[in-house]
């Protein structure tokens, strides 16, 4: 008899876990670039990084960085492409750098490097720049952006 309310527990867990899995990759939720993502992150085995970005892929995603340069850019079928750094990935040992591609000649052009730029976009690509995976460059299609006042 407990055998079997253990049995019926963990399948009623494993097909929560399954349908929370399945929401989240097919409804594309989001992700944010955030101290908790990046903690949690930063203690993942590095051979699983990978993957958990792979997850994310074609998902929305938000986040916020520093601009580094605003240039011409054509890719993704569009003009413009915004580099911003996370400086609050720094604290945990991580190196993230945004490309952050948009239509908008006015958007890009207001955009000053030196300024903090948050963002909500798609995940398009995210490229490793060194083997022990603390650092990678995501390509990101904005949906949203505004520069933030400090």
């Amino acid at each position: 008899m407990t055998v079997r309310i253990i049995n019926r527990a963990a399948v009623t867990l494993s097909a929560l876990l399954i349908f929370i899995s399945f929401a989240n990759g097919e409804n594309n939720i989001g992700m944010s670039f955030t101290r908790q993502f990046f903690y949690e992150f930063a203690r993942s085995p590095l051979i699983s990084r990978d993957s958990q970005l792979e997850s994310m892929m074609n998902g929305m995603v938000s986040g916020r960085g520093r601009v580094v340069k605003v240039e011409k850019a054509g890719r993704y079928r569009k003009q413009f492409r915004i580099t911003a750094v996370d400086e609050a990935s720094q604290k945990y040992n991580l190196g993230l750098r945004y490309y952050v591609f948009l239509n908008n000649e006015d958007s890009a052009t207001g955009i000053k490097e030196g300024s903090v730029f948050e963002f909500r976009g798609q995940l398009a690509a995210y490229t490793p720049l060194n083997t022990l995976r603390s650092e990678y460059i995501f390509d990101i299609i904005l949906e949203e952006g505004a520069l933030v006042i400090e």
